[in-house]
């Protein structure tokens, strides 16, 4: 992979990176390896954002800004992510920069992908926010075939009559420029089968659906150092949803080593917002 940047390009090799200086003639390139030991283990995953490229190793996800390679995913996704991820279909993970939501995207084949009509598509996508530096995992719903930086494209008067039939209601407002396409977005190719034919056919889309349920997932804390807790309440902060959208499910061990214990989702309690809960354990999310 070879990404540009103003002063140097970058080469990404599967075992080392290099940056790539114009000096002229005779040489043309001077080239220097600032990375022998990580490089790009999906060719098509490396992202460029201004001058800084994300990209995927072997052993998780980094960034570089052409003279130092940082881990972003260490503790957080990485072993996840890898045990995941159907290593026969790497060519196939793809990413892309979501500018309006400041994200990552990478779409990729799981260990439970099926084929589509013969073809491999992604069934899973990985996000990473690089200003908050969070992440989120979850499923598709689709099947992907190429994920890529697109613009939106332009509305006729017709096109507006699905959108409200109502003028007067359509938001943003028509004065907007929304309207007239050209804004940054992810853009998808997917797979999906015609009706029972048993025919595929290619389709475009984007990441415009309506939202799917969330699910976080706490840090695993032993809240009593060197003995048990009782957690009888905790209090979700969630907002832009009701008290009957949210549940929360306890898990529980007494040591590192046992199986986690899920408990039964609750429901917050109308009148306090706050979720009864019974769980003794050493450890706690």
């Amino acid at each position: 992979h070879i990404s540009n940047g103003e002063l140097y390009g970058l080469v990404f090799q599967e075992h080392a990176i290099s940056n790539f200086y114009y000096v002229g003639a005779p040489d043309v390139f001077q080239i220097n390896t600032f990375e022998m030991q990580r490089g790009c283990y999906c060719p098509n995953g490396c992202v460029q954002v201004g001058n800084v490229v994300y990209f995927i190793d072997s052993s998780g996800f980094y960034e570089t800004n052409g003279s130092e390679v940082i881990p972003i995913g260490h503790d957080q996704v990485d072993q996840t992510w890898l045990a995941d991820v159907n290593t026969q279909y790497l060519n196939h993970v793809r990413g892309s920069h979501d500018a309006d939501h400041k994200c990552i995207w990478w779409t990729y084949p799981s260990t439970t992908a099926t084929l589509e009509g013969g073809f491999v598509v992604c069934d899973k996508v990985i996000v990473y926010n690089y200003i908050n530096k969070r992440w989120a995992m979850g499923l598709v719903g689709q099947s992907i075939d190429i994920l890529f930086s697109a613009y939106t494209l332009g509305y006729t008067m017709e096109q507006l009559d699905s959108v409200n039939s109502n003028l007067d209601l359509i938001t943003p407002s028509l004065d907007s420029p929304y309207w007239n396409g050209g804004n940054p977005t992810v853009g998808v190719f997917g797979i999906a089968p015609i009706g029972t034919s048993g025919s595929y056919a290619s389709y475009y889309g984007s990441f415009s659906g309506a939202a799917l349920d969330a699910t976080l997932d706490t840090k695993e804390v032993n809240l009593n150092p060197g003995g048990r807790a009782l957690v009888t309440a905790c209090n979700p902060v969630v907002m832009g949803a009701t008290l009957s959208d949210i549940t929360v499910t306890p898990l529980t061990r007494n040591t590192l080593s046992d199986s986690v214990t899920v408990g039964t989702a609750v429901t917050p309690n109308s009148r306090t917002g706050k979720v009864p809960l019974r769980a003794d354990a050493r450890y706690h999310r």
